[in-house]
C-alpha cells in the first residue's frame, strides 16, 4: 500500500458548512475529532454565535446529555481548529420565531450573499430550517444533514463528487451567472414582518397652522354693537306733543258722534 499523501480533489465551486447545534454535537463519541476535522477537509467550517452561545452553555449542564460532547467541541475549538466563530446576529426578516434558530439561519443567509461564488451549505437536521433555507432564493444556499457529510467525506469526497443538494446549488449559480445576474449581496427574499421597529423613518414634521377665529353673524354682530354702544332715548319735541294731544281729542270725539 502507497505512503503517498491522498491527493485533495479540486472543485468548482468552494463550500461553506455552517453549523448548527445539534448537527455539530451529533457526532459519534467514539470518534467525534476526527468527524469535526473531516468536515475540515469538506469545506471552510462556520459556527454561527447562537450555535456558540448554545454549546458553551450546554458545557456547564453536567446532566445534559450533549454535555461531555459540547465540552469536548470546546477545547477543539480552542487548540487551533479551522473553525471560525461568527458573531451573534439576526435577521427579523426571516419569519421564524425560535430566537436561536432564525439567528442560525441569518449567519448562513448572510454568508450565501457575500460570497456568490461559493457553495453555502447550512448543515442541520431541522425541517423548518431546511425549508426556509430553501425559500431564500438565493442561488448558492443549500442544506445537508450530519450524516450527509459523512457520506459524502467517505464515499464521495476524494472521487471528486459532491452530494446532489450541492451538485444542484452548482447547476443554479450557472444558471444564475449566464443570465447576467447580479451579485446579490443585498438580496433578501424573506417575507417582510409587517411590524419593523427597528427601521426609523425620517417623517417631515407637519406644520400648525393657526386656527382661524370663527365668522361672527350679522345679527348677533349688530347686536352685540347695539349692546355695547346703546342709543341713548331721544327727547320728544313741543311740536310732536301737540301732534299727539290732538289726535286723541279726535278720536273721542269721534266715539262720542258715533254713540
Amino acid at each position: 500500500m502507497s505512503n503517498l499523501p491522498i491527493k485533495k480533489p479540486v472543485f468548482e465551486y468552494k463550500h461553506l458548512l455552517v453549523f448548527d447545534t445539534i448537527a455539530l454535537l451529533s457526532a459519534d463519541k467514539s470518534n467525534r475529532l476526527q468527524v469535526w476535522r473531516n468536515n475540515e477537509q469538506l469545506g471552510e467550517c462556520y459556527i454561527p454565535g447562537a450555535t456558540y452561545a448554545e454549546i458553551s452553555r450546554i458545557s456547564q449542564e453536567k446532566e445534559n446529555p450533549d454535555f461531555h460532547a459540547a465540552k469536548a467541541f470546546l477545547e477543539f475549538a480552542g487548540k487551533g481548529s479551522r473553525y471560525k466563530i461568527q458573531p451573534k446576529e439576526d435577521n427579523r426578516q426571516i419569519p421564524l420565531d425560535n430566537e436561536k434558530d432564525r439567528q442560525i439561519l441569518a449567519c448562513a443567509h448572510r454568508l450565501a450573499r457575500e460570497n456568490p461564488n461559493s457553495v453555502i451549505i447550512l448543515v442541520t437536521y431541522d425541517p423548518t430550517m431546511k425549508g426556509l433555507a430553501g425559500q431564500s432564493g438565493l442561488p448558492n444556499f443549500c442544506t445537508l444533514t450530519a450524516k450527509d457529510l459523512s457520506d459524502w467525506f467517505f464515499l464521495d469526497y476524494y472521487r471528486g463528487k459532491v452530494p446532489q443538494a450541492v451538485s444542484d446549488a452548482y447547476q443554479r449559480i450557472k444558471r444564475f451567472q449566464s443570465a447576467g445576474g447580479q451579485n446579490h449581496k443585498q438580496a433578501n427574499h424573506f417575507p417582510k414582518p409587517q411590524n419593523q421597529p427597528h427601521k426609523n423613518k425620517n417623517k417631515q414634521q407637519r406644520q400648525i397652522q393657526p386656527t382661524p377665529e370663527p365668522r361672527k353673524l350679522q345679527g348677533a354682530q349688530s347686536h352685540q354693537n347695539q349692546h355695547q354702544n346703546p342709543s341713548k332715548p331721544q327727547k320728544k319735541t313741543v311740536f310732536q306733543s301737540c301732534n299727539y294731544w290732538f289726535s286723541l281729542c279726535l278720536c273721542c270725539r269721534s266715539c262720542s258722534l258715533s254713540n
